[in-house]
């Protein structure tokens, strides 16, 4: 369980207990922070952990400890989603860093922010990263939603102007006909990439 303020704990139900991590500044393998936003388990079975201003951090079975990985020493990274994509690469949403992109196998990190005046992330406060079923990257954000064409790396945006009922994208779900369900301030909103429409819906709904 990922908790605000008191770390992460784990629960076996086969022995019933509970073992707890904790940050503690003077161990360089511990949590790297306390407020663990994001368990994440990996194509490999890996557990990482993405957390609220310490990082991503992946536990070490065998030394019962953690591995930190940061963008940058100055950037105190909240991370508020986590997906992995086939390449084996982590599209890591945060709260005012923009997208992380953590090539797992060479342990690099690659920016994506929002660049005023050009064509890019509509806003740096990233909540979630959706690929859908034909490999299509959405990505929610408090500005929009917004399509990443990963050939020609370019961005599309959708907004209030669209037909979004509110740019404060929060969720993303595919249904079975492959449309996407979005999760927003005002409502769910129900996107047809292939029309490029929206059908909203309230309380009333």
């Amino acid at each position: 369980f990922g908790t605000w303020a008191d770390g992460v704990t784990v629960y076996n139900p086969r022995e019933n207990t509970y073992k707890h991590f904790k940050h503690n500044p003077a161990d360089p393998s511990s949590l790297s922070s306390n407020n663990a936003w994001v368990i994440f388990e990996d194509s490999d079975k890996n557990i990482w952990i993405g957390t609220y201003f310490g990082g991503l951090d992946m536990y070490d079975v065998n030394t019962n400890s953690f591995i930190r990985y940061k963008y940058s020493n100055d950037v105190f990274t909240k991370i508020q989603s986590i997906h992995e994509d086939k390449h084996g690469v982590f599209w890591i949403a945060t709260d005012g860093d923009g997208l992380q992109l953590f090539d797992k196998k060479t342990k690099t990190f690659r920016r994506v922010v929002h660049t005023s005046g050009q064509n890019s992330l509509s806003n740096d406060r990233v909540c979630n990263v959706f690929e859908d079923r034909n490999g299509n990257m959405w990505i929610s954000t408090m500005a929009g939603l917004n399509y990443y064409d990963v050939q020609k790396k370019t961005f599309t945006i959708y907004t209030t102007r669209d037909g979004l009922p509110n740019d404060v994208v929060l969720g993303i779900m595919e249904d079975e006909s492959g449309k996407l369900w979005l999760s927003t301030n005002r409502g769910l909103s129900r996107f047809d990439a292939g029309t490029k429409t929206f059908k909203n819906f309230g309380v009333a709904d």
